[in-house]
């Protein structure tokens, strides 16, 4: 006897989530500019760790500055991870310039979101009041 599923008994998940949408004011905690070698491609990123009183855990952004593809793929990706890295920038300093060492212990307010893999990143960045 094979046990299988109806389509009547088939439940879609494809827009459900496991990080649940939040907008709070976020502190950065930490700052590193990371080197990121792969078969696929170069480049640097800047890594920014983010904690909240209203968000039980610590979240980890990742924005891509810098990138040359190996394959030939195309790029764009990295400008509009730039792009963000620019709102954040103005968020928490009131202009669109990123500087890490001055950022640890800065606020902003922000909204989690999925990142596409079920892990939480932030988007819709704000200053702080």
């Amino acid at each position: 006897m094979v046990d299988t599923m109806s389509t009547q008994d088939e439940i879609d998940l494809s827009k459900d989530s496991a990080v649940e949408a939040v907008t709070a004011t976020f502190s950065i905690t930490e700052t590193e500019q990371v080197a990121s070698e792969s078969e696929k491609g170069t480049g640097t990123y800047e890594r920014i760790t983010v904690e909240s009183e209203d968000y039980p855990l610590p979240i980890n952004l990742r924005f891509f500055t810098e990138y040359e593809s190996k394959v030939g793929k195309d790029t764009n990706w990295v400008a509009r991870q730039r792009g963000q890295l620019k709102l954040l920038a103005k968020a928490v300093f009131g202009e669109p310039i990123w500087n890490r060492d001055n950022a640890v212990g800065k606020s902003f307010v922000a909204t989690t979101k999925d990142d596409g893999s079920g892990y939480p990143t932030l988007g819709r960045f704000k200053a702080a009041e």
